[in-house]
């Protein structure tokens, strides 16, 4: 599946009413960590394992309410929901913590 940019947070919250299980990758264009997991991120959206996971991207810079809603304080920082709940968060991953988080979508 691909990976959806979210620009508008009425978008953010039907995703979470609409998909079982949501993975809000919250980052920013100038974070060179973001850039540097982000193709983990899109190996894993890719994998026909992962096809009922919705994958989104949320950049903190363009929705600043949301993040501040969401206590984000961190880049990147990964969220996982499920059933419009939020289960888990894990900030500024190496890619094995991103597998072991990812896998818990699963």
């Amino acid at each position: 599946m691909a990976i959806e940019e979210i620009t508008n947070p009425d978008t953010f919250r039907a995703a979470l009413k609409e998909h079982k299980v949501v993975v809000a990758d919250f980052h920013a264009l100038w974070c060179g960590d973001c850039k540097m997991i982000d193709p983990f991120l899109k190996k894993h959206a890719a994998d026909e394992k992962f096809s009922d996971v919705y994958f989104c991207k949320i950049d903190v810079d363009v929705l600043q309410d949301l993040s501040k809603e969401l206590s984000i304080r961190r880049m990147p920082t990964f969220i996982l929901f499920r059933d419009g709940n939020r289960v888990e968060d894990i900030f500024e991953p190496k890619p094995p913590q991103l597998d072991a988080f990812l896998a818990k979508a699963l």
